[in-house]
């Protein structure tokens, strides 16, 4: 009996030992995935606030984008009706000079008329 005691004794410390060294690894394993769970919660929110940062950016810089255009078009109609007042302007000059020479080549002929006219 004192030998199926002393192994009742060592499996009861065995059974005892295995439960100890299972719980232990269970509750090792258990706060191993905790951690890893959360690390990659975190990294998910830091992803998240990462990509609505790159979001936002592209949204403002299609906004500048977009500002830019209607600045250039704008710009560009501006420059469109500048340069056709210029060109009114620059005919309008054309046809003074135009006039204006006529009149003194009419004036000069007239001159070289009454200059003949007199030596005659």
């Amino acid at each position: 009996q004192t030998m199926r005691s002393d192994y009742k004794n060592k499996l009861e410390g065995l059974t005892i030992n295995f439960n100890t060294r299972t719980e232990a690894a269970a509750s090792e394993y258990n706060n191993t995935v905790e951690e890893l769970q959360t690390e990659h919660k975190d990294n998910m929110i830091n992803l998240q606030g990462l990509l609505d940062e790159s979001q936002s950016q592209c949204t403002q810089q299609e906004l500048d984008l977009k500002s830019a255009r209607n600045t250039n078009v704008a710009i560009q109609e501006s420059h469109s009706l500048e340069l056709q007042e210029l060109n009114g302007k620059f005919i309008e000059e054309i046809s003074q000079l135009k006039d204006e020479t006529q009149k003194m080549q009419e004036s000069h002929v007239t001159e070289v008329q009454d200059l003949t006219n007199n030596f005659n």
